[in-house]
Formats: structure tokens, C-alpha cells, sequence
């Protein structure tokens, strides 16, 4: 199977979480059939074909608004890290580089290529000393056009300050839209 793609199981945790909100039923009425079948069958680490996930993180922005969707996705990615699979890398940046939102998010430009398919390129940009820039390039720019994904992977991004108990900002600005160029700026306080 060939096109852009993420893993299966970011999607299955955030569907169950989808269960658990009081517009719950509502967002899964919107769900094709196809699309619920694939994330809830499909092999955890399969690649999950993304018109999958944008159907998906489209209902969830419709019901909750932009904000809402934004924590959505923080919860999303929090439950996805308290997963068995997420331990042995948190364990391994915590030994190695300490856990701070530096690390996290250059491990999640490292990583990016074992997440997702044909959706880009990430690299760690510009870096202080409570703030770090994740840059995306050549990401799709039809996914781009309603500002979803970027809401979504804004949020995904703030859970690195839940993790690393610091206050946090993660701002998306898309640069240029017909060329996928998306910069992701993370700010936070020192730790509390």
C-alpha cells in the first residue's frame, strides 16, 4: 500500500478516546465505515492510509471547535507515550538527554520517518533556552487547506509539557501551504 500514511495505532487510541467524550457518538456517526474498520482492525504498526486519520481529526474539530480539538490531540498523543510501546524510547531520552521539550522534539524529528509516510519532512530548527522550532517541509498540500492537521499536530506537540511538567505554548504557522512548509514553534517556563 502506497501514499501518505501514519501508524494504526495513534488512531486507535484516539478513537477510543473519541468513545469516551460526550459527543462521542456523534463523531463516530461522521466515520465511514472503511475508516473505523481500518483503524480497529488494522495491525497497530500498519500503516493506516491518512485519508483515514483526516476524517477522523476533521469530526473531532467539527464537534469540539479549534481549542477543543487542540486538547483532543494533546490527550491523544499523552495516552499513545503512557503506552508500552512509548517506554522504552521515553526511558532511553530520559537517560540519555534528560526529558525536556528540547529532546522530545528532536527525537520526534529523528522519528518522524517511522510515523508517517510521504507526509514530508521534520528537522529541529532554531532552539533557546525554553523554546525550539520543529520545521515540516513537503508535507501534502491538500491536507494543509483547512487547517486541521496543523491544530492537530499543534496539540500533539503540547503534550511534550505535560510530559515534562512545564507550562507550554505550541504555535503552527504555515509558511507556504503549496509547498507544505509548516513551523511549529514550542515556548515554555522552566520547570516548576
Amino acid at each position: 500500500m502506497d501514499g501518505p500514511a501514519l501508524r494504526v495505532s495513534y488512531n486507535r487510541v484516539a478513537l477510543a478516546l473519541v468513545d469516551g467524550l460526550p459527543q462521542g457518538a456523534a463523531i463516530r456517526a461522521e466515520l465511514p465505515e472503511a475508516s473505523i474498520r481500518a483503524i480497529e482492525d488494522g495491525f497497530r504498526f500498519a500503516w493506516l492510509p491518512i485519508e483515514h486519520h483526516m476524517v477522523l481529526i476533521e469530526a473531532v474539530r467539527r464537534h469540539l471547535g479549534d481549542r477543543g480539538a487542540y486538547e483532543f490531540w494533546r490527550r491523544a498523543t499523552l495516552e499513545n507515550f503512557s503506552g508500552r510501546a512509548f517506554q522504552i524510547p521515553l526511558s532511553a531520552i530520559r537517560r540519555l538527554f534528560g526529558l525536556d521539550p528540547h529532546a522530545l522534539a528532536a527525537q520526534s524529528a529523528r522519528y518522524w520517518p517511522q510515523y508517517s509516510r510521504e507526509l514530508g519532512t521534520m528537522r529541529m530548527g532554531q532552539r533557546g533556552s525554553t523554546s525550539a522550532v520543529l520545521e515540516v517541509e513537503a508535507f501534502p498540500s491538500a491536507l494543509l487547506k483547512s487547517g486541521t492537521w496543523v491544530i492537530g499536530m499543534a496539540g500533539g506537540l503540547a503534550a511534550f509539557f505535560t510530559l515534562c511538567e512545564v507550562e507550554g505554548t505550541c504555535t503552527p504557522r504555515v509558511l507556504d501551504a503549496e509547498r507544505g512548509r509548516v513551523d511549529f514553534e514550542l515556548r515554555w517556563g522552566e520547570r516548576g
